[in-house]
């Protein structure tokens, strides 16, 4: 955060230490009210950083977090740890992904009117059907403004590729279509609208190396299909996540080469995109690259 005194322009807000190893990925939700961290020891907290679900009576015991799931919790356990973690673009849950190939749906609590769409009326998660692939069906969430609701429930249990998660990320709305990028090389799409449906399974989006990094494109004129990822093999690539001709039907848009790739050492680590129009990437090769990368 950043602070008023000019020797110190950050300042830390908060500190926290439930997880036993290493943490391996975060994310807000929409409104920055929550933060949720994964780690190597299979945990999950969602914290609340400024106070507000405490003000609402949301918070656990501890008076820190809203959800918190560990590995003792047989259903919500992955052998190998948990990777990577998103928040739905509503709030009323997130995904978390790990080893083996494991993503587990968790409902988190409502606060106030705003991010009142719960997974439970999207998708049909609270009625007495379970999801397929589902070891537990979700609840309904009570309908006060601030509520508990289905806050820590494992409202899906899916598992479409063979390694582990190493990204997740949430089309922007209207699109209900989560993407999972993994270490088998590939990418699924998920329908949270229709219970978590695969809705395409690009096998070899990066051959045979990992997929580090999964974002879709937020630009109006793409109406928000387009999903950007990266890999270990040094490759950017895009897709339209509508389908297409390319890639044997895979959606394939088009590709950006530069770093040296072939593993590690050469592959790209993350990106960033903006609207989509240019893409700058960090690659573990030591070098960062400037893409043109027009959407229209």
């Amino acid at each position: 955060m950043r602070g008023n005194d000019p020797s110190a322009p950050l300042q830390i807000v908060q500190s926290y230490f439930l997880h036993t190893e290493s943490c391996t990925a975060g994310a807000w939700s929409a409104d920055g009210k929550l933060l949720a961290t994964v780690s190597e020891d299979g945990s999950l907290y969602v914290w609340d950083v400024f106070g507000e679900a405490s003000t609402a009576g949301v918070t656990q015991e501890n008076g820190q977090t809203v959800v918190g799931l560990t590995s003792l919790d047989q259903r919500f356990a992955v052998e190998g740890g948990l990777y990577s973690v998103a928040i739905s673009p509503t709030g009323a849950f997130l995904v978390v992904g790990g080893a083996g190939g494991a993503i587990k749906v968790v409902g988190l609590p409502r606060l106030g009117s705003a991010s009142g769409s719960t997974l439970a009326g999207r998708t049909g998660a609270g009625s007495s059907t379970k999801t397929k692939g589902s070891k537990q069906a979700g609840g309904k969430a009570s309908g006060s403004a601030s509520s508990a609701g289905q806050a820590g429930q494992i409202l899906a249990d899916l598992q479409a590729q063979t390694d582990g998660i190493e990204s997740l990320a949430f089309a922007p709305p209207p699109l209900t279509l989560l993407a999972a990028g993994s270490v088998d090389g590939s990418i699924a799409l998920f329908d949270s609208a229709h219970r978590f449906a695969v809705r395409r399974h690009i096998k070899e989006a990066h051959e045979e190396y990992s997929v580090v990094k999964v974002e879709f494109v937020k630009n109006e004129r793409t109406g928000g299909w387009l999903l950007t990822s990266c890999g270990m093999d040094g490759v950017v690539r895009r897709w339209d996540t509508r389908g297409g001709t390319g890639m044997a039907n895979s959606g394939f848009v088009r590709e950006w080469k530069g770093h040296r790739g072939d593993g590690e050492g050469g592959g790209v680590l993350g990106f960033v995109q903006g609207n989509g129009e240019r893409i700058v990437t960090a690659g573990d090769d030591g070098v960062s690259l400037v893409f043109e990368a027009p959407v229209a």
